[in-house]
């Protein structure tokens, strides 16, 4: 679930060749919630969405990653 929290963190790569584009990535925090299902398709009932907590907590707080590339400007040409 994102949109919980404001928090965002945001880091920038070195000049990638050709082009030298810069790849920002783009972090959000967002709610991860981890769910099972024990139950089959054929006998569905409203109880069958549980959380899952086998491993730990059902809900963790994590970082999201987008990424977005950005072609470096030229430099100004000196006269």
């Amino acid at each position: 679930m994102t949109g919980l929290s404001n928090g965002v963190a945001v880091e920038q790569s070195k000049p990638i060749p050709p082009d030298n584009a810069i790849v920002t990535l783009v972090k959000k925090k967002t709610l991860r919630i981890d769910f099972i299902r024990p139950t089959d398709d054929a006998k569905q009932q409203i109880g069958d969405i549980q959380p899952d907590d086998d491993p730990g907590p059902a809900e963790n707080w994590v970082y999201r990653t987008s990424t977005t590339l950005k072609p470096r400007a030229a430099a100004p040409k000196m006269p």
